[in-house]
């Protein structure tokens, strides 16, 4: 199999914001006008990445506001002691710092639905696909937070799991390194709380390129098993945007769906059948049989 060039698998900056490198002062510039913020043409481009940010964590924007506007936020947060004082200039400074300074204390004071719709609105802006992640910071804060909220990180992202091919005369998949040890430091349930995931492998051709195969899983519980929906599709990546489903894509869906179909839960887990670990390789080896007969 040819080498691959591969994406860099840190799984530890999915969660941040975007530094915008390749992205011109001018094109950062017209994003911040829409968003109703004025900037001169000799800007930094560091000060026009933290209007971006602030634009991305939905704060105000203050530059509109008039001076009596900005002393009753100001006064209202405790920044100043009276309402009478302080620049326009002044005020935007004191109130831009103290959002980048808040603190929330009450978290745990409002209800537990609202908790949750928190903690989603958070990773509502992570990557359609997460490669071997660690656990957003959100997860690290508190015993009591890392509870409520790492569930909801494993039961709401789209985990990609690669495989690669062994060398030798007769090929076999196995996952990379990378994706095994993701799946190997995972706890039973954060395994049971994944809900879609994607196998992706790559096929080099002799000549025309490297097919790419990607294998989306959808699962949900019946109180028979999984209700699996599967699609499966390779490219060509020497052409790129060409798709093609071809016999194995079909064969694939096939196994997979009848594969986690036929789960069942284990005594230890009553009625309703939980993912766990084995199901992985478990589906590793189906693809096998089909990718590799002999």
């Amino acid at each position: 199999m040819s080498t691959i060039p591969r994406r860099d698998r840190s799984g530890n900056r999915y969660w941040q914001m975007k530094q915008h490198y390749s992205s011109t002062i001018a094109e950062l510039r017209e994003i911040a006008r829409k968003a109703g913020y004025a900037t001169p043409t000799n800007i930094r481009k560091a000060n026009i990445v933290n209007i971006i940010h602030r634009i991305h964590r939905q704060l105000p924007n203050y530059s509109p506001c008039t001076l009596t506007e900005l002393r009753k936020f100001a006064f209202d947060r405790k920044l100043i002691t009276t309402a009478k004082t302080g620049t326009h200039k002044q005020l935007l400074r004191l109130l831009t710092a103290a959002d980048d300074d808040v603190q929330f204390s009450l978290l745990f004071d409002l209800p537990p639905e609202l908790r949750c719709a928190i903690y989603r609105w958070y990773m509502a802006p992570f990557p359609e696909e997460l490669e071997s992640p660690a656990q957003p910071p959100l997860t690290r804060v508190s015993r009591a937070v890392r509870r409520e909220a790492t569930p909801i990180f494993y039961q709401s992202c789209h985990f990609l799991l690669d495989l690669t091919r062994t060398k030798g005369v007769k090929h076999h998949f196995r996952f990379e390194d990378d994706t095994h040890h993701f799946l190997s430091s995972l706890m039973a349930p954060h395994i049971a709380a994944i809900r879609r995931f994607q196998f992706q492998f790559y096929l080099a051709r002799n000549v025309s390129g490297i097919d790419v195969y990607k294998i989306d899983v959808e699962l949900r519980t019946g109180e028979k098993g999984f209700l699996p929906r599967v699609k499966a599709h390779k490219f060509l990546m020497s052409q790129s945007g060409t798709t093609e489903v071809d016999a194995s894509c079909e064969k694939m869906e096939k196994a997979l769906v009848e594969y986690f179909a036929t789960r069942r839960a284990t005594e230890a887990e009553g009625k309703e059948v939980k993912l766990r670990a084995e199901h992985f390789y478990g589906a590793r080896r189906k693809m096998d049989e089909i990718m590799h007969p002999d």
